[in-house]
């Protein structure tokens, strides 16, 4: 599966795919775009074949250059793509990619902390929540939406939960003003009861989790009744990362990286969609942007370097390598008048309520 070469951007009435590796992509792929037809059913496009325009190449990868093969089918609207592969000289493509792992709560905290708090603020202004609520934080990583959840709420109780041991370890160590409880537990299969919560939140998550559909319904499930239930994620697909400056040096070198697993989730359409369809009314999306200021770059790239989709990726490379991503880098970073570096991100927001009936 080749899908992580490529990224997308939502347009007025069209989908233009894009490739991830500009510079490798620019002699051998022009566009992948369609008009109108696009519906919003992941991992299934259906377009009108003469709006499809590619060439029959992909960038050099480990292996050397991989051709692309693709399958449709015709239907009644047009056609639908049902396999691509890709495949080199050697077999096939070589497309093994560091994992995000997330198994450091405290090198978390310098790399995300500050970011997690400036968007969770917008969010929860966004959303106004009641006072006294009994919350759920899904995805909850080292608590830090779960403390923004205690000092900015006013809630009840606060149950968060995570894959991670290692970032559940930290969160339990968090100081909270009220009732709380972290556990290990996976998002979509949430081991709670049926109308439990007043409010469940991805925070930062949505991406993460391979089902975000069933993870959202699990939500919904132990929510109750009139209930809340609302996400944020990084803009992954438009550049909202705030890793981004990193990784379009890596995409302008040649060099993979991971990306989470659902990026498609983190588009304001798509997470309409799935609030939606699971049958929520008064859904709303909205999409939040932040920046940070670090003194100079090595305050920068002490912080970046750690960070989760990173880290894996800078230990495989050699320090010549490392070294001219860090020159790249530290020239292309927008500075202030003090000379400060300033880095800029957004993410995308869906709200609901659970129907009373």
């Amino acid at each position: 599966v080749v899908s992580h070469y490529f990224k997308y951007i939502e347009e007025e009435d069209s989908i233009r795919f894009m490739p991830i590796f500009q510079n490798n992509y620019k002699k051998t792929i022009k566009a992948i775009k369609f008009d109108s037809l696009f519906k919003d059913v992941f991992g299934e496009v259906i377009f009108k074949l003469d709006d499809l325009r590619f060439e029959d190449r992909i960038p050099p990868c480990k292996q050397g250059v991989a051709t692309v093969s693709y399958i449709w089918e015709s239907g009644e609207e047009g056609y639908k793509l049902l396999y691509l592969s890709a495949k080199n000289g050697n077999g096939s493509i070589d497309t093994k990619v560091t994992k995000i792992i997330f198994d450091d709560g405290e090198s978390y905290e310098r790399f995300m902390g500050v970011w997690s708090r400036k968007v969770g603020a917008q969010f929860i202004d966004w959303i106004k929540f009641s006072k006294s609520l009994n919350f759920l934080d899904v995805g909850c990583g080292n608590g830090a939406f779960s403390v923004q959840i205690d000092e900015l709420c006013n809630p009840s109780s606060i149950i968060g939960i995570d894959p991670s041991s290692a970032q559940i370890d930290y969160a339990s160590r968090r100081e909270i003003n009220v009732p709380s409880q972290f556990e290990v537990g996976d998002s979509m299969s949430l081991p709670f009861q049926d109308d439990k919560f007043d409010a469940s939140i991805m925070a930062l998550v949505i991406f993460f989790v391979p089902d975000p559909i069933k993870g959202v319904a699990e939500m919904l499930r132990v929510t109750k009744p009139g209930g809340t239930l609302a996400a944020y994620a990084w803009d992954v697909m438009s550049g909202g990362l705030p890793m981004e400056p990193m990784h379009k040096i890596l995409r302008e070198i040649g060099i993979e990286y991971p990306l989470p697993p659902s990026v498609h989730a983190s588009q304001k359409r798509n997470m309409k969609k799935i609030w939606t369809d699971l049958g929520m009314s008064g859904v709303e999306t909205a999409t939040f942007y932040v920046k940070r200021s670090f003194k100079n770059f090595d305050d920068y790239w002490n912080i970046y370097s750690v960070g989760p989709s990173v880290s894996g990726t800078l230990k495989s490379l050699s320090s010549e390598t490392v070294n001219e991503i860090k020159l790249k880098l530290n020239t292309s970073l927008e500075r202030d008048a003090d000379n400060n570096i300033i880095t800029y991100a957004f993410a995308n927001a869906v709200k609901g309520i659970k129907s009373k009936e």
